[in-house]
């Protein structure tokens, strides 16, 4: 994902946590993958999975949660 200098800028001065805890506010936090509003299978902080049953009651840590989320902006 490529992010806005703008997100950037809020990691660099905010910090990591302030940015987590404002995506969890908007996107939620699960451990146990659901699907979202457009039939995509999601997990942790709006991390996306796929279509398809092959996410069906996947489970993850709270730490792979983080992982994920941070792995998405590619920071």
């Amino acid at each position: 994902m490529d992010i806005s200098n703008a997100t950037k800028y809020l990691i660099k001065n905010l910090g990591e946590h302030v940015i987590l805890n404002r995506f969890i506010e908007s996107e939620g936090y699960r451990l146990q993958s659901y699907k979202d509003t457009q039939g995509f299978w999601t997990i942790g902080i709006g991390h996306k999975l796929g279509k398809g049953d092959n996410y069906k009651n996947l489970k993850i840590t709270s730490e792979e949660a983080i992982e994920y989320f941070w792995d998405d902006f590619d920071v």
